[in-house]
C-alpha cells in the first residue's frame, strides 16, 4: 500500500494537531512553534469523510463489513478545494453497499456525493449539499521553496496532522520504462506560509507537473462514469457468459471419500468468449471430473443456447477451451496495452457471479495499485479489494484483467489444496490462444465410461509407514518420523516394479518428476481402517448396506496410483526407495494398469438383480486363485431381488452356472439367457467354502431363506437395521 493511501484510508475518532519535532538542519527556516502554528492554520482546510455501509440483498461489502458490525462509519481524510468540494481517497466498494457519505468539518456534518473520479489518480471529488465551514485550499504552482509535506490521518484514536520538510524521495527508473520519484510522507505540499503548491499522487513525476490544483487533473464526471458503467455492462454481458456443464453420474465407490465437485452431474460456471467460435470456460476441474464431462452449453444474454464441444484443458490454468457449434457475437476485445500502463488508471470492474442458472453482475470502478511476481515470474496486477470474481475493463471497453486460478501441480495438490483465482492480465490469453495445442493437458480430457476408471500403476501393494516402523528402519530423518513413506508388501509379477527389481520390504519414499516443483511424497492408506473384512458375520449384513461396503481387497486406485494417473501416461519419473538399508533410485514411465475391478468386464442379470465382474489381478491375489481357475465376483445386488433373497452376498465368487464353469461375463450371460426355469449357481465365499444356490427364474420371489435378511416388498416398510457388522464386535 502506498504511503499516501496509508495516510488516507484510516478510521474514526477525534482530531488534534501534531507537528514534527525539530531535528534536521534543513528545517531551520521554521521553528517548532512556527510548524505548530502552520499546522493549526491548515487544519481549517482538512475534513473527515464518513462512509456508512449497508447490506444489499443479503450480500456484505468486502471492506465495509466490519464497520456494519461495529456500527460506525469508515472515515478517511478529505481536503477542501472549494466551499462545496472535497478531494478524498477513492473507496473501492460498490455503491449498493454505501448507505450514505457525509463530510465532518468540526461540529458540522454535511451530506455529500461523488461527482467526479480522476482518470489517473486514486481520488474522487465529493460535492457537499451545502457550504462547508472550512477554508478552501488555494493552490499556487509557482510558490517558492522551501516546501512542507502535510498528511492527515487517524493515529490510534485521534486524528493528527503531520508536517515535515518536503524532501523528494529517490529517483527510480524501472525496467518497464517507468520513471518516477518516491513520494514524500504526506499528501499535500505547501509553502512556509501555508499556501498549497501541489497534491501528492501515487508517485511524483520527475518534472514539476505535480504542482497545481487537483481540480486541473483529467477526470470523469458522475454522468460520464454512469455511461461507462452502462458500457461495461453491455460488453461484459456479451463476452462473460453462463456456461452449463453436464456430467455423467459418478460411479459409486464404497469407502472412498469424494471431493464435492466429483459428485456433480450439473454445474453452471462462467465463460469468456475469446474468439468468435471459442469460449474459455472458467472451471478448474480435476482430471477425474473432466473424464465425466458430456455436454457444454453456452447461454448468451439473448437468444437460444449454443452447444459447444470440449477442445482442451489448459495445462497451467484452471479452465478449458470449448469450440462453439455456431459463431457468437460479442467476443472480448483483449487489450494490447502492457498491464503496467494501467497503474492507477480508472478501470471498470464487473463483478460477475452465478446463482445456479441466474447470472448476476455489478459494476463499479477499480484501480491497479501495484504488481506482484507469481508463478514463473508472471506478473499479476493487485487491486485493493479483489474478490476473485472481478473482470477489469478499460474505459475504452477492452478486457484488461480477469480472474483465473493456476492449476495446482500434482506434487502440491494435497498439501496446498486448490489455488484461489487471481487477477491475470488478459493479454496473456493472446499468446495462449495463438499456440493452443502447446498449452493443453492431453490427460485432462473427457473419457468414455469404459475409460473413466483407467488408472496408472507401479505394480506394488503398500503398507502404511508408522513412526515406530520408521525408527526401526532408521529412516525417521528422511520421512519426517514416518509421516510419509510406505512399505512394499507385494510386487506383482510382470509389473513395472518387478521389472525394476523392487523387492518386498523395500520402503518407497517419494517420486521425483521433471516439471514438478517438489517431490511427491508417497503415503499408503488402509482402506478397511485397520479391521479385517467381516466374512464370518457376512450373513448379518442388511441388504440396504450392500453399496456402502468397501471391497475386501485393497483398491487399485490408491493414493499412489491416482497421483501417477494425474501425472499422465508416458510421463517419466524417478522413485526413491530404501532397500536393504540403502537409499536407491529407480526410473519409471507412468504405465496404465491391467484391467482391474473398476474396469473389469461385467454382466448384469436383470431377472436376478445381480451383477458380476470378471476376476482381475488384484482379486485373484486376494482370493488366491490361479488365472485358469473359474470364477466371477458378485459386484452388485439389488435389495429385494431374487439373488438377494436367495442369500447371495456381495464379493462372493460364482464358479459355476448350471454346473458349467464360468470365467467370463459372456459365458455367464449365455448360460443365464438359456435358463428358463431354475438357475443353479455354485457360490464360494471366503472362509466359508462352497455352496449351491438355486433361483427360480419365474413366478413369485422365493421366501427368504433362514438366517438371511427379511425381504422388503412394496407394501412392507423396512425395520431399522443395525450397522454393518464389524470383525471386532
Amino acid at each position: 500500500m502506498r504511503r499516501h493511501r496509508t495516510a488516507w484510508a484510516c478510521v474514526a475518532a477525534a482530531a488534534w494537531v501534531w507537528a514534527c519535532a525539530p531535528a534536521a538542519a534543513e528545517d531551520k527556516d521554521l521553528t517548532t512553534p512556527q510548524k505548530i502554528e502552520l499546522s493549526k492554520k491548515l487544519v481549517g482546510s482538512l475534513v473527515r469523510v464518513e462512509y456508512t455501509f449497508q447490506l444489499d440483498k443479503g450480500d456484505e461489502p468486502s471492506m465495509g463489513g466490519r464497520y456494519i458490525v461495529e456500527e460506525r462509519p469508515l472515515e478517511t481524510a478529505g481536503f477542501v478545494v472549494s466551499p462545496t468540494q472535497v478531494v478524498a481517497v477513492e473507496i473501492d466498494e460498490h455503491h449498493r453497499f454505501i448507505q450514505s457519505i457525509r463530510v465532518r468539518c468540526g461540529d458540522q456534518l454535511v451530506d455529500a456525493k461523488v461527482t467526479a473520479r480522476f482518470k489517473n489518480q486514486d481520488a474522487v471529488v465529493l460535492t457537499t449539499s451545502g457550504p462547508l465551514k472550512a477554508t478552501p485550499l488555494v493552490f499556487d504552482a509557482k510558490a517558492s521553496a522551501p516546501y512542507y509535506a502535510l498528511g492527515y490521518a487517524l493515529r490510534g484514536d485521534e486524528w493528527t496532522v503531520t508536517l515535515g520538510r518536503y524532501q523528494a524521495g529517490a529517483t527510480r527508473v524501472g525496467d518497464t520504462g517507468r520513471t518516477y520519484i518516491e513520494p514524500p510522507d504526506g499528501t499535500l505540499v505547501v509553502d512556509k506560509d501555508g499556501k498549497a503548491v501541489g497534491f501528492a499522487q501515487s508517485d511524483f513525476p520527475v518534472d514539476d507537473s505535480w504542482k497545481g490544483s487537483p481540480l486541473s487533473w483529467p477526470l470523469y464526471s458522475d454522468k460520464e462514469v454512469e455511461e461507462l458503467y452502462r458500457k461495461a455492462q453491455e460488453i461484459s454481458d456479451r463476452c462473460v457468459v453462463r456456461v452449463g456443464l453436464s456430467f455423467r453420474s459418478p460411479k459409486k465407490e464404497a469407502g472412498r471419500a469424494r471431493y464435492e465437485e466429483e459428485s456433480r452431474t450439473e454445474q453452471n460456471v462462467l465463460g469468456v468468449i475469446v474468439e468468435d467460435d471459442k469460449v474459455l470456460v472458467l472451471a478448474p476441474m480435476r482430471p477425474r471430473v473432466t473424464a465425466r464431462l458430456q455436454r457444454v452449453t453456452v447461454y448468451p444474454p439473448t437468444g437460444s443456447p449454443v452447444a459447444a464441444a470440449f477442445a482442451g484443458t489448459l495445462r497451467d490454468y484452471g479452465c478449458f477451451v470449448a469450440k462453439l457449434s455456431a459463431p457468437m457475437a460479442g467476443k472480448a476485445v483483449i487489450t494490447k496495452t502492457d498491464i503496467h500502463s494501467f497503474r492507477d488508471q480508472f478501470l471498470l470492474k464487473a463483478q460477475v457471479q452465478l446463482q445456479e442458472e441466474r447470472r448476476l453482475a455489478y459494476f463499479s470502478q477499480s484501480r491497479i495499485a501495484s504488481y506482484t511476481l507469481g508463478w514463473k515470474r508472471l506478473v499479476h496486477p493487485q487491486v485493493r479489494e479483489d474478490d476473485g470474481r472481478s473482470f477489469l475493463f478499460s474505459a475504452e471497453g477492452e478486457l484488461v484483467a480477469m480472474p483465473l486460478s493456476l492449476r495446482p501441480k500434482v506434487s502440491a495438490d494435497d498439501r496446498d489444496g486448490r489455488t484461489a483465482a487471481v487477477l491475470m492480465p488478459a493479454d496473456r490469453l493472446r499468446g495462449i490462444m495463438a499456440n493452443l495445442a502447446a498449452n493443453l493437458d492431453k490427460d485432462n480430457v473427457p473419457l468414455t465410461e469404459e475409460e473413466e476408471d483407467r488408472v496408472a500403476w507401479l505394480g506394488v501393494e503398500l503398507q502404511p509407514l508408522t513412526p515406530d516402523l520408521a525408527r526401526a528402519n532408521n529412516i525417521s530423518d528422511v520421512t519426517r518420523d514416518g509421516r510419509f513413506g510406505a512399505i512394499v508388501s507385494h510386487v506383482y509379477p510382470g509389473s513395472p516394479a518387478a521389472t525394476a527389481g523392487v523387492q518386498i520390504g523395500a520402503i518407497l519414499l517419494q517420486l521425483q518428476v521433471e516439471g514438478e516443483p517438489r517431490p511427491i511424497e508417497v503415503q499408503a492408506e488402509d482402506h478397511l481402517g485397520g479391521r479385517a473384512f467381516p466374512w464370518a458375520k457376512w450373513d448379518q449384513l442388511p441388504e440396504q448396506y450392500y453399496d456402502e461396503v468397501p471391497t475386501p481387497w485393497p483398491p487399485v486406485e490408491n493414493a499412489l496410483n491416482r497421483k501417477l494417473t494425474d501425472l499422465g501416461f508416458g510421463r517419466k519419473f524417478t522413485a526413491e526407495f530404501v532397500q536393504d538399508g540403502k537409499k536407491v533410485s529407480k526410473d519409471f514411465v507412468v504405465t496404465p494398469s491391467p484391467s482391474h475391478y473398476g474396469t473389469a468386464r461385467k454382466f448384469k442379470a436383470e431377472a436376478l438383480g445381480l451383477t458380476v465382474r470378471e476376476m482381475t489381478y488384484e482379486m485373484r491375489r486376494y482370493f488366491r486363485t490361479e488365472d485358469n481357475e473359474p470364477g466371477l465376483v458378485v459386484s452388485k445386488l439389488e435389495p429385494g431381488s431374487r439373488a438377494s433373497v436367495s442369500g447371495i452376498k456381495p464379493f462372493e465368487v460364482i464358479t459355476h452356472v448350471n454346473d458349467q464353469p464360468v470365467s467370463t461375463a459372456a459365458q455367464m450371460q449365455d448360460l443365464v439367457s438359456k435358463t428358463t426355469d431354475e438357475l443353479k449357481l455354485t457360490v464360494k465365499r471366503m472362509t466359508v467354502g462352497t455352496r449351491q444356490v438355486k433361483i427360480a427364474m419365474k413366478g413369485e420371489l422365493p421366501a427368504t431363506r433362514p438366517g438371511a435378511p427379511r425381504r422388503v416388498g412394496p407394501a412392507t416398510a423396512p425395520a431399522p437395521a443395525p450397522q454393518p457388522p464389524r470383525e471386532d464386535e
